[in-house]
């Protein structure tokens, strides 16, 4: 049984986890179009260089814009997969350990406050009838007392 307050938990870090691979992954996808485009004008410039030959020709398909757009698509759907896998895992493992460590705390504590709550006190029926020794004393002592309590309550 998970609590609200873990569900709460766990969503919150489902999403600090998506925001910061989101963050990762518009840097990295940059980054790596950005080395894509500079391979492709490195292969562009040495293969006219060696050859004399515009690469293109040589190779069609390989490296040009549609081709780098495909290249780009699969990284940002396996970026995705694997950000989406890793923030499920993180946030079962943290509403674990807080429904194991915490939950079961939370729980107790209101299980105790329920059953405080249902608590009636034991009282002499009848003040009348107290035997007149140390008994009866601690018995009107402990009245005394029990009515104080409930007066302040």
């Amino acid at each position: 049984m998970l609590t609200k307050m873990g569900k709460q938990i766990g969503l919150s870090v489902i999403l600090l986890i998506l925001l910061i691979e989101t963050f990762l992954l518009v840097s990295s996808y940059k980054s790596r179009k950005g080395q894509l485009v500079d391979l492709k004008i490195a292969l562009e410039k040495d293969v006219f260089v060696k050859t004399g030959h515009d690469f293109h020709q040589m190779h069609p398909g390989i490296l040009d814009d549609q081709h780098i757009e495909q290249i780009m698509s699969g990284f940002t759907r396996n970026v995705i997969i694997i950000s989406l896998v890793i923030a499920l895992i993180t946030s079962i493992g943290t509403m674990a350990v807080f429904h194991f460590y915490v939950g079961r705390h939370i729980i107790r504590l209101a299980r105790l406050n329920t059953m405080n709550r249902g608590i009636q006190i034991a009282r002499w029926k009848k003040l009348e009838d107290v035997p007149d020794n140390e008994v009866g004393s601690l018995i009107l002592e402990r009245e005394a007392l029990i009515e104080r309590i409930w007066d302040h309550r």
